[in-house]
């Protein structure tokens, strides 16, 4: 049981760091949208 349980903990530790990651880049992404744009 305690196996099954450090296994569940240690995926979801591993989907979060996904999806703080996800949550950077989309953050990232959407400051360079707002920057104002040269037009060349």
């Amino acid at each position: 049981m305690l196996s099954r349980t450090t296994d569940h903990l240690f995926w979801m530790a591993r989907y979060m760091e996904r999806a703080e990651n996800t949550a950077r880049m989309l953050d990232i992404n959407l400051k360079a949208l707002l920057l104002p744009q040269t037009l060349e």
